[in-house]
């Protein structure tokens, strides 16, 4: 069994080439973070373009220890969240949200898939 995990994204500068980005789940009273998933995903993405990311795991969505509290209501709804953490550009530059993971902009470059040219295609 997978989880699928999504997030629409509208480029509206120069082209993209990868992102990395999280799933967060979180309380809905006080917002507190309870679990997340981490996503890296490569693909062009035109300026004006819109695509749906995409992101499989096996792992469920959060584990939660059950209080009397939460008993009262067997399926707790959580508040769900997609954070972009780091933006590839097709040039190899970068654009890091403020709040990321140190690092991931740098594993983001580092991972980038190459890119294999059939032969006579240029």
């Amino acid at each position: 069994m997978y989880y699928v995990y999504s997030l629409k994204i509208r480029n509206s500068g120069k082209q993209i080439a990868g992102v990395a980005w999280d799933y967060l789940f979180l309380d809905p009273i006080n917002h507190a973070e309870l679990g997340s998933h981490q996503f890296v995903s490569y693909t062009k993405i035109p300026g004006d373009k819109a695509v749906t990311l995409q992101g499989q795991i096996r792992t469920p969505p959060i584990r939660v220890i059950r209080t009397s509290q939460s008993l009262k209501n067997a399926h707790p709804k959580f508040l769900e969240r997609a954070v972009i953490q780091c933006l590839l550009y097709t040039d190899d530059t970068v654009w890091k949200n403020p709040n990321a993971r140190e690092l991931i902009c740098e594993f983001l470059k580092k991972e980038k898939p190459l890119v294999r040219h059939k032969p006579g295609a240029d």
